[in-house]
Parts: C-alpha cells; sequence; structure tokens
C-alpha cells in the first residue's frame, strides 16, 4: 500500500518505511493546523512580520510595541530569525502576567529617536491605550521611511486587562487612523467571519459567564469543556472550512493590517533611545547608569525598577505587578 505507509511482505516480515510516513504525517500535520488556526489568517500575519525587511544583509530593528509577556519576542527566536529587538509595556493590566520589556514606555509618548525601527508589531494592544490616534502617531514617528507596521486589534472580543479595555475597532476605523498618519495599506484581514466568532463564543469559558445558582454554573462548565474538546479534533476544521462561504465579513474577530511608512532608508540612529519628556523638543540622550537613566538635557530622572528603564512621562507610574524582566535587545 502506497500512502501514509509503505509496506511490504518479506520473509522476515512487515516492514514499513518510517521516513516516507513520517513525512506524510508532517504534511497531515501541517493541513489540520492550517484548518484549526488559519480562520483567523494567524500563520499569514506571523510569516509577514517575521520576513526581513532590509536589503543590506543587517538583521531588522523592531518595535514590539506592547510587548505583554514577550510572545514576539519568542516567535523570532523560534522561527530562527535573527533581530535586534526592543519591547516596551505599561505593564499595567494584568498582573498575573510576567512581563518582559526592553522599557517600561507609553506608546503614545514613545522614548525614541525618529526613524529608528525597520519594522514594529503591535498586537492587541491599541485598545488598552487612552488615545489610540496619538499612539498610531508616534509609532508612525519612530518607524524609518521604508519600513513596515503590523497591526492587529479586536473587534468582537471579551473584556480583558481591565480596566484598561478602552475600545473595539472596525475596518473604516482603522482605515481613519491609517490614512490620517500618511501609511500605504498593503492589506487589511478579518479574523474570521460569522463562524469563526461562533465558535469562539461557543468554546470561550469565560464569555459564558454563568452568574447563577452553582448547579447551573457546574453544568455550563462540563458542557464548555466537551465544546473544547470538540473544537480541539474536528470544530476547528468545520468551523474554518463553513467560514469559507463568508467572503465578506462584517462580523469577525478582529482584524490584521500590514501597513508601510512612504520613503525608502535604511539608515537608522546608533542609539535609538531618547528622553520622552524631550522628544518633542530634540530627542534628547539619555546618560545611562545601574540605577536610573537620566535625560541630558532636562535632566530628568528615570528609575530603573525590575532591571529595567520606566522611561514614562508619568510622575506616578505604578506598575501592576512586581514581575517584570529585561528583554536582551539583540538575539
Amino acid at each position: 500500500m502506497d500512502g501514509f505507509i509503505k509496506a511490504r511482505t518479506e520473509c522476515s516480515g512487515l516492514h514499513i518505511a518510517p521516513a516516507r510516513f513520517m513525512r506524510k504525517f508532517q504534511r497531515l500535520k501541517r493541513l489540520y493546523t492550517h484548518l484549526y488556526v488559519l480562520g483567523t489568517w494567524w500563520p499569514e500575519y506571523r510569516e509577514a512580520w517575521l520576513a526581513p525587511t532590509r536589503r543590506d544583509g543587517r538583521p531588522d530593528r523592531v518595535l514590539d510595541a506592547g510587548s505583554g509577556q514577550g510572545e514576539l519576542a519568542l516567535e523570532f527566536k523560534r522561527f530562527g530569525v535573527p533581530v535586534e529587538y526592543y519591547g516596551v509595556d505599561l505593564a499595567v493590566g494584568d498582573a498575573s502576567w510576567e512581563f518582559n520589556v526592553s522599557a517600561i514606555a507609553d506608546l503614545q509618548r514613545l522614548p525614541f529617536r525618529a526613524s529608528s525601527f525597520d519594522k514594529i508589531v503591535c498586537n492587541q494592544t491599541l485598545e488598552h491605550v487612552d488615545e489610540p490616534e496619538r499612539a498610531v502617531t508616534e509609532l508612525v514617528r519612530v518607524l524609518r521611511p521604508g519600513g513596515r507596521l503590523f497591526l492587529s486589534v479586536p473587534f468582537i472580543w471579551e473584556l480583558h486587562q481591565e480596566p484598561f479595555d478602552r475600545y473595539r475597532f472596525s475596518s473604516h476605523a482603522l482605515k481613519y487612523l491609517i490614512e490620517k498618519n500618511g501609511l500605504i495599506i498593503d492589506l487589511i484581514r478579518p479574523m474570521g467571519g460569522y463562524f469563526t466568532v461562533l465558535r469562539y463564543l461557543l468554546t470561550s469559558q469565560t464569555s459564558m459567564s454563568v452568574r447563577w445558582w452553582q448547579p447551573w454554573r457546574t453544568l455550563a462548565s462540563l458542557a464548555n469543556h466537551a465544546l473544547r474538546v470538540f473544537d480541539m479534533t474536528v470544530g476547528g476544521p468545520i468551523f474554518y472550512l463553513l467560514d469559507q462561504f463568508d467572503r465578506e465579513p462584517k462580523i469577525t474577530l478582529g482584524y490584521f493590517v500590514h501597513l508601510r511608512r512612504p520613503g525608502d532608508t535604511l539608515a537608522l540612529p546608533d542609539d535609538p533611545y531618547c528622553c520622552p519628556l524631550c522628544v518633542k523638543d530634540g530627542e534628547a540622550p539619555l546618560a545611562r547608569g545601574p540605577n536610573a537613566w537620566i535625560c541630558t538635557q532636562c535632566a530628568a530622572t528615570f528609575e530603573v525598577r525590575f532591571g529595567v528603564p520606566l522611561l514614562t512621562a508619568q510622575s506616578a507610574y505604578q506598575a501592576v505587578t512586581d514581575r517584570v524582566t529585561s528583554r536582551a535587545a539583540s538575539f
């Protein structure tokens, strides 16, 4: 039989060609992953921001805007993509998280010089800032001409990182923010359609929010676990295939966006950091010490805590957790 297993009967018994079997198995595994995950178009989006943007062979300098627990850095490592990585976050969301950052910083007032990054990835973060329009303007400022900006934002999604869950975004709101900042749209992709949303609502434990008497809560929990098992076996592929009938989704989990800043230059400042208080007045450099970074222009002092600088303009900043660790710049 020539298929998943190549077998032949000889005097010594049944022999299996293991290499051929493993190739077939890996092919089936990739197909299943495609059907199970691609309903939200995540693999396509990930491949886009993993791809190098520089033509001179040097690693991209990447800003992870809203880095959280550092998942983006782990993805670059997992796929063997060398980058010069900077991750920033305010670390004010979920107290159970272990934030992994290069610096504590506010997306609305980034502590970086203009045109400092080849690539910026901002995943599920714009909904948490007070002024998304101001944050996008800052991201464009620190992105070099010709650089790439990748955004993912929610449209239908449960409340999370409370009380800092501020907004949801339609495709029209995204286009407004993008066009106002002079960016070129390469792609706006919905995170699935009606059936992907239905799958999310059926399998998300937190979306059920059962607050009634205990027996009902127990039954709901059991039903949810059964739905999750179904989803992890055949449900995911079925919902993905059904979603193909929703050609132009009006209801979706959110959007993946691929953007470019007009122009073309590869020149980047050697040190991207600058004072967030003086950034509008000449991008003053920072003198770095083990316990504090000090602005050479306005003499503002920024404490080093958890091993990372607190480069925020907030005078009374307080992280939600002490579990904040430093992320290396290059790997």
